[in-house]
């Protein structure tokens, strides 16, 4: 975790931003490219649309979980 703090503004600031890193290396996102909107807010899907995910291969309940939990504890207190 790393800590910063502004004494002439009176802020401190958490982050973890290394062991985001570590997260997005471990699932193979390392490389990917950030998007502000990564799909049209008006897209309708549905079930039966394209194929299911392989989620042996993709781990995207564990990495969502995990961000979660960063997101979560990665407080003050």
């Amino acid at each position: 975790m790393t800590i910063r703090r502004d004494r002439a503004a009176g802020t401190i600031q958490l982050g973890q931003g290394r062991m985001i890193a570590d997260l997005l290396q471990q699932y193979g996102l390392d490389n990917a490219k950030p998007r502000t909107t990564p799909m049209d807010a008006n897209l309708k899907l549905s079930k039966t649309d394209g194929d299911p995910l392989d989620t042996d291969t993709y781990g995207f309940r564990q990495l969502v979980g995990s961000l979660l939990y960063l997101s979560v504890c990665t407080r003050p207190d």
